[in-house]
Formats: structure tokens, sequence, C-alpha cells
């Protein structure tokens, strides 16, 4: 607590005044020898001001002549703070003191007005603007005097708490109102409700203060304190003075619907209902009562200026609010009438009747199947409507809006028009071969009619169902003008088109005739192509795509120093103008070499064998040497997987890349590739033990093996007609776990002497029971219990155990 005191000097009669800050929200109790967190409230101390008749006239007949010395004898008043009908006073304790003796000046001499057994004590019933002056003296046990006493004293001046004269809603919040102290140099304001304490809201050096963050419905009760230049306070506060708070309605939307306006308000809690005025010759007319937060003012004139206000009522129908003064102004605009809808080259185009006032004009359209959809914005009274589609009824209409974008009217029900779209040419590209022209579908068609442009008329190329259309065998550096037009499935026209065509120069993209060996690297050659002005030449390796060699402006060769000796590469070219810009296409299957030669056979690249035929990668299956192998892409050996396709089919590829031929073997490999899902041939091994069982169902046969040659026939048996016993389950479950790379064996034996047999495969070290004859769904188990059991939850009895093996391209069953 900061305390500023006013030291009166000897012989002056002038009062001073002093100020106190205290603490917002704390209050002092005379009866109570500590601050205590309260609610601001009066307080009734009794004053006692009268001097005992044993008491001379005043304190000092007693007490010696203070000696000029800096040693201080009495006890010092260190501060001063206003309470709601008094002043505190407090001081510094004094050595040896029982009790305080507290005395005020009256003009002539001090009289005593009460005693404290702390420091500090509460002189109460003083009057609003007086200064008063104070000393103490602290007294021992028996009231006897053991210090002297200030006699200048100390000066503070009592301010009684600020008394809220009204309070009133207005707009925008409540506003308080005090009768204001010239003496005061500005006034803190405080609020509460029933369920919060004082919170300070804000300060005012007027006699006024508006609250614009009160929430309506809510009761509030407001106080003030007074405070002097350095905003210390220098008075208490009172209980206040409460309002129930209902805020003016403030108009946050006017919108303008087909016949009139639509006024929109926040809800103002405390409101009952409200009542809508709207300005006419200068004065406020009310055009209805409400009880929802909006109400429209209907039979408007267009391009005409109106201004509302809303107010709030009770029940009653009385005023509890107050009202937007100014009000808010709207210009009533009527819809704009759209005048003509009309298919174009590339969209439709919609007008209308402009309108005065309106900044600009937002357009809508809908089908039969959506509703209305804004589709753009436009300062003019026309638009294009480029985002159409070929062969569907559109609906249009259109709403004014003003320069911040806010609808400024409603809309109609709008005008129809039936699109459908004129084909628009979006690339034409140079092909080996001739040139592909491309164009956007347009639905609602069933077919288009390609042409290019002959002798200044059209000419039909051909027609298609597809988006594009390659006119083949065009001459070499020829320019052509093609357009598209859309038919329906009787041939008729069902669009326009574009008159003005798209244009392209055919460029045949140069092939490389020679490549050999030059130096430390490869010469390249090609012919000339007519209308090039340069040559982009390509090249790529086994492992790399193609990349950027060399831009050649001069002659039709390039040698490539760069290219390693050992390495394979192929080159291939395209054509470039004169500011070299790519005006053909390129060969993609061209030819790798090999140190100036042909690739062929096998070559190692970086330690990895390809293997070529005449400058191509072998791809796809290839017998060598009576066995079957299949090759990539990239003329790699493919190895330890399925490899093939649905056209080619299917076959397991050993370690080596050697594919095995057992027919048994080629079924497995279908069937995990058909039917089993997974990434890897161990997920599709999982899988297919499931769909096996599910799908495939049981089939009762008393053929039962007895060895191991008898097994291959029962997996095949399986795979071809997809039903069987156990003994096909397991053995073409073990064909699915060796090509998954499983060691697996199936065993012949018998369960509680039943004829039984079952697939065991090695998984780390340990041979685990796979029996899809168990996950039958007869037998109502859980999905793959019975997969890598460690124990057969049936009796099992092995007779014999015979393990499937791969070699050189053949399944071996001992």
């Amino acid at each position: 607590m900061r305390k500023f005191l006013s030291i009166v000097t000897s012989g002056a009669l002038a009062l001073l005044m002093t100020t106190t800050s205290v603490m917002t929200g704390f209050a002092y109790d005379g009866n109570n020898e500590s601050a205590k967190a309260t609610d601001a409230v009066s307080l009734e101390v009794v004053s006692d001001n009268t001097i005992p008749a044993e008491e001379p006239t005043g304190p000092n007949e007693t007490v010696p002549t203070v000696p000029c010395e800096p040693t201080i004898n009495y006890p010092q008043i260190s501060g001063f703070s206003n309470t709601a009908t008094g002043t505190r006073i407090t001081w510094n304790s004094y050595s040896g003191a029982v009790k305080y003796r507290v005395y005020v000046f009256n003009g002539k001499s001090w009289s005593r007005v009460g005693e404290s057994t702390t420091t500090n004590f509460t002189h109460n019933s003083l009057r609003d603007g007086v200064t008063y002056r104070y000393t103490v003296r602290a007294m021992d046990k028996n009231n006897k005097f053991v210090s002297d006493y200030n006699k200048d004293g100390y000066s503070n001046t009592f301010f009684a708490p600020p008394v809220i004269s009204s309070l009133q809603n207005v707009f925008g919040g409540v506003t308080v109102k005090w009768s204001k102290n010239s003496a005061i140099d500005s006034y803190r304001i405080y609020r509460k409700t029933k369920n919060t304490g004082w919170k300070r809201i804000g300060t005012s050096d007027s006699g006024s203060f508006t609250d614009t963050t009160a929430a309506s419905g809510i009761n509030y009760t407001y106080t003030l304190r007074a405070l002097d230049a350095e905003n210390n306070f220098v008075s208490y506060c009172n209980g206040g003075k409460s309002v129930t708070y209902v805020k003016a309605p403030t108009i946050n939307k006017i919108e303008n619907t087909a016949t009139g306006s639509k006024i929109s308000w926040g809800k103002c809690s405390g409101a009952s209902k409200y009542r809508v005025y709207y300005l006419k010759n200068k004065s406020w007319k009310a055009l209805g009562n409400t009880t929802a937060t909006s109400f429209t003012h209907n039979k408007l004139k267009s391009e005409t200026k109106y201004t509302y206000t809303v107010r709030c009522l009770d029940s009653k129908g009385n005023f509890v609010s107050g009202y937007d003064k100014n009000g808010t102004s709207n210009i009533f605009l009527n819809p704009p009438k759209i005048s003509s809808l009309a298919n174009i080259n590339g969209g439709v185009e919609i007008k209308w009747n402009t309108l005065k006032y309106a900044d600009g004009y937002r357009v809508y359209r809908k089908t039969k199947n959506t509703g209305w959809t804004r589709i753009g914005n436009t300062e003019d009274n026309t638009f294009k409507d480029t985002n159409v589609k070929s062969g569907t009824a559109y609906t249009y209409t259109v709403r004014c809006v003003d320069e911040d974008g806010n609808f400024a009217s409603y809309f109609n029900n709008g005008k129809s028009v039936t699109f459908v779209k004129t084909p628009t040419i979006n690339k034409i590209e140079n092909t080996a071969t001739g040139s592909k022209i491309s164009w956007g579908k347009c639905s609602g068609a069933s077919k288009y009619r390609v042409y290019y442009l002959k002798n200044k008329s059209w000419k039909a190329l051909g027609n298609t169902t597809a988006t594009s259309y390659t006119h083949n065998k065009p001459v070499n550096g020829t320019t052509y003008t093609y357009t598209v037009r859309c038919l329906d499935s009787k041939g008729k026209f069902v669009s326009g088109y574009d008159k003005n065509g798209t244009r392209n120069t055919f460029i045949a993209p140069p092939a490389i005739s020679k490549v050999s060996k030059a130096g430390k690297g490869n010469l390249i050659k090609w012919k000339s192509v007519p209308k090039a002005a340069g040559y982009r030449l390509y090249r790529k390796t086994v492992n790399t795509s193609w990349s950027r060699l060399a831009d050649v402006t001069e002659g039709t060769s390039y040698t490539d120093t760069s290219a390693k000796k050992g390495n394979v590469y192929s080159y291939t070219l395209r054509c470039l103008d004169k500011n070299g810009n790519l005006i053909s296409s390129y060969i993609s299957n061209t030819k790798y070499y090999h140190n100036g030669a042909l690739a062929d056979g096998k070559i190692a690249v970086n330690g990895k064998p390809y293997y070529f035929s005449k400058g191509l990668f072998r791809s796809g299956y290839q017998k060598i040497n009576g066995k079957r192998y299949y090759y990539n892409s990239k003329g790699e050996v493919v190895k330890n997987t399925i490899v093939g396709s649905k056209r080619e089919g299917w076959y397991y590829a050993d370690k080596n890349g050697v594919c095995c031929e057992s027919e048994e073997m080629r079924l497995a490999a279908e069937y995990m590739m058909t039917y089993c899902k997974g990434n890897t041939l161990n997920e599709r091994m999982k899988t297919g033990f499931l769909y096996m069982a599910k799908n495939f169902p049981y089939h009762r046969t008393y053929d039962h093996p007895k060895k191991a040659s008898d097994l291959p026939a029962l997996a095949i048996d399986l795979f071809k007609n997809k039903k069987g016993n156990c003994f096909r389950y397991a053995a073409a479950f073990a064909c699915t776990a060796r090509i998954a790379g499983y060691r697996s064996r199936v065993v012949i034996g018998d369960t509680l002497g039943s004829p039984h047999g079952w697939v065991e495969v090695l998984v780390n070290g340990k041979w685990l029971i796979c029996d899809p004859d168990a996950q039958l769904p007869g037998y109502k188990v859980p999905d793959y219990k019975p997969y890598m059991m460690k124990k057969h939850y049936w009796t099992l009895n092995p007779h014999v155990k015979c393990e499937v093996t791969i070699e050189n391209g053949k399944a071996v069953w001992k």
C-alpha cells in the first residue's frame, strides 16, 4: 500500500488534502484489527470525539517541549485511507506503547477522537470534502503517556463514496451517472452481479460512464470510487445501484427479398419481443412487433433507400432498451430480369437489365438435380458460363451485389436453356506416325467428327467415340488446321464448332541411322528432317531413364565422348524449332549399343547381367537350353517369385530364375495370383489357405495316397476342379507353401483311425502343422486356427511324410 501524507507546519492554519491508495475490493472495519476482503458496503462505526474531563484541553500540557534533535519521540502517522463513513489512520508502532490515543485538530486545539491497541484507528461520521488533521500519542498500561506527539499533525481530506444518480439502458450499454465533485480529478467505476464480486470496468473524469461490456438480460450493480490526479483512491465506495440490462438491438443484416427487405438483429436476453421502425419524414414509424429476430418489410419500391431501427419490449409492451437513433439504411432493389440466354462457342451467354445502385451482379444456375449454385460475378450485365455440360438443361438467375460483395437484391425463378458444348481441342501431339488431336469430353455427345481445313473448307477425317483422334500419314513439315464437332447416336450435329480451328505442323521424329565407335566414345548419326532447325539428343542406360545429352544445331551427327567403355547406351532424338522449342515426338523403342555395336547376348553392367537380342532387351518367357526363363522389361532374369501374366500364364521362377513347369506348381502359381491377396508370396500363401478351405468344398473320395508319387495328381485335381478331400487340400497347399519359400511336406496318416492328410512347414527349425481340412466352415473354428499350429487339436497319427522340392524346373516329391 502506498501512502501519501501531508504534514501541516507549525502555525499553519490551512488544511491540506492527502490521498491514500488502497486495493480495490477491500474495506476496513473499525471493529476489526486488520483489512479484510469484502464487497464495498457502508460500515456503521461509532466515533468518539469527546475529550475526557481529567485531561487538559489538548494533549500538549503534559508533554515537554520537543528538543531540536533528530530523534523522533512520538508515533508517526504513515498513511490514511477513506472508508465508507470515515478515515482510517495508520501509524508506526512506538516502543513501550500498550495503546495509542488519537487526536484531531478542531481549529484551535487537539481533540481526542479515540484509542486503539493496534497501530490504526478509523475516525467515522466525517463530512464530505472536509480536511482533517490528526496526531497520535503513545500510552502505557496505566494510561500514562510514554511519548510526545507531532504538534503539526498529519492531514487528510475525507471524500464520501460517490452516489450514482441514475442507470440507463442505452444503445451499446448501460450509462452510469453521478454528481461530479469539482475537487475530484476522476472516478473509477466498478460492477458486480449476483455471481461475481466487484470488478473494475473503467475510469471517467466526468459525471457519467457507459458500460459497453454489459451482457443483455443480466442484473448489474454499479459503484464508484474517487481518484486524485495521480490515480490514488481518495474515497471508498457504497453499495451501489442496480439495473437489469437489456441491450438495444443491433441490426446486423438487411437482405432484399423478391418483394421486400428482411431486417435481422441479434437476440437480446431479457426482451420478450421487438418493435421495428423505419424512418419516414424524419420521424420513426412503427412497422410491427415480432418475437423473432427478423422482420420483413414488404411491398417496397425498387431503387429506393429505407432506414430501420429496432427496440426491445417486455411482455407488457413496455420499452426495456434503447435504440439506434441513426438506424441502418438499405436500398431496395428488385431482382434482375434475364433478357436472353444463348449457346456460344465455349459456354452459355446470359444477359439481363441493368439496375441503378448495383455495383455488380452474381450469377447462379441450377439443373433438375441440383439447387442454385453460384457460378461467377461481373460488373457488366452479361456473363459467359464456360463450366457447362453438353445436353444439360440449365436455369439461370442473377442477384445484385454492392461494392463489398454483399447481396443487394434477391433473385427470381430465372430462365432456362439446354446447352450442347462445342468440343475444344486442348492438345495436338506429333507422334511417330502422325498428329494426335485431343479434346475434352462432351457429355451428351454419342461421338465426334474430326475435320481438317483443306482449300479453305473443312474436310472430315473420321468419327470416333473417344476424345482423341490420330491423323495418320500427314505430310512431314506440313501445317494442318483441325476442328471437332459433336454428334448424337444418329449422326446428327448437336454442337457448334470452333470456326478458327487449331493449327499444328507435323514433324516426324528423326530416327537414329547409325551408332559406331569413335575414339573414346560413340558416334551417333541421323537423317535431316525438313523444317527442323536443330535436334535434341537423349541417352539412357539399362538402369536409367532418358536424359538430355545435347542440342545439335548444325549437322546430323554427334559424338558422345562421355560414353564409357563396357556400358550399354540407347539414343533417341527430338526436333527443335529456331527458338529451341520441341516440335516432334521421339522414338522410344530404340536399340542399345555396347562399345559402338548393337548389344547382343549377356552383358554385365556394374556387375549385373542383362540379356539382349540384336540391340533389344530379351523380355517375357524365353527357352534357353531347354529351360524356361522369364525376363523383365530391362532384360533381367526374374527369380524367387511368380512370373508372367494372365495372358502369358503364371509360373514360379526358382532361385536361378528357372521356371518350374510341373503342372501342380504351374496351377499353384495360377491359384495364388488369381485368388490369393497380398503383396508378398508369404501373404498370398496365408490368404490362400483360408480361401481354399472356404471356397473349395469338401468332396469325399477313396483314392487315398500311399506314397509320394501319388500326391501331384491330387494337387492338380483340386486346383482344376476346385473341390476335394483332406489329401487333395494337403497336396495343393504344400505346393503354395513351397512357392512361398517354405520347406513343406504332406503327411499321410489318420486321426483316431480315420484316414487323414495334412501339411507340415518348417519355420525357424520347427515343423508346424497347416491343415486346410480342419478349417472347413462346417467345423466353425476361428480363421487360421489350424494354420501354423505347434500341435493339432485333433489326435494325429502320421504314417508317411512326403516333402516337395523344386529342382531344375521340376517338382520333386520324396
